[in-house]
């Protein structure tokens, strides 16, 4: 017999660029900014420093997990970014 596969309920979730969702998780963020993104959801995207440096934005947030469970971290991105810079996560 294979293992099985069962949902799990949604421990946390952040919605980026929205102002109380992003209250809640204690989130801050230095050159970023809100706007409304794919499928008119909110959003936020990380902003460069400069025009000839590929740093830009840093975000942080607090979210709540289980500590017996495994856990995962998912970013919806739409696909319309218009750069190859990466996100970087720490």
């Amino acid at each position: 017999m294979t293992g099985l596969i069962t949902a799990s309920a949604v421990e946390d979730e952040l919605i980026f660029g929205n102002a109380s969702s992003e209250k809640r998780h204690s989130f801050t963020g230095h050159f970023t900014e809100a706007y409304t993104g794919g499928l008119r959801e909110p959003a936020r995207r990380m902003l460069p420093y400069s025009s000839a440096h590929w740093e830009g934005g840093t975000c942080s947030f607090r979210m709540r997990v289980n500590p017996v469970e495994q856990n995962y971290f998912t970013v919806r991105l739409f696909g319309d970014e218009t750069d190859r810079n990466n996100i970087l996560f720490l």
